[in-house]
């Protein structure tokens, strides 16, 4: 979104900062537990119980941060579905 700017825009601290800003602000208003109910639907199968389950627990927990195990990024790519509100970290097996 801002590779212009920040690559050869005469501003480019001034326009990370302000994006910065803009997404501080607009998470604040998020409704992550709406957004939980909407995004079962929209998860692959394989992994649909577990990253909901994952999910639920960080919303209903206030859980600080995910650890997901995984070889191909599938959990993640669907715990990410459900827009928790943790950061998730992916432990793969390689580089």
């Amino acid at each position: 979104m801002l590779s212009g700017e920040s690559a050869s825009g005469d501003f480019p601290l001034l326009a990370v900062q302000t994006k910065k800003t803009i997404h501080n602000e607009a998470e604040k208003h998020f409704n992550h537990r709406t957004a939980f109910m909407q995004a079962y639907a929209f998860v692959p199968s394989s992994n649909a119980e577990a990253s909901y389950d994952i999910a639920k627990l960080v919303m209903d927990e206030h859980i600080d941060a995910i650890f997901a195990f995984t070889s191909q990024g599938r959990l993640v790519r669907a715990l990410s579905t459900f827009r928790v509100a943790a950061p998730i970290v992916a432990m793969v097996p390689n580089e």
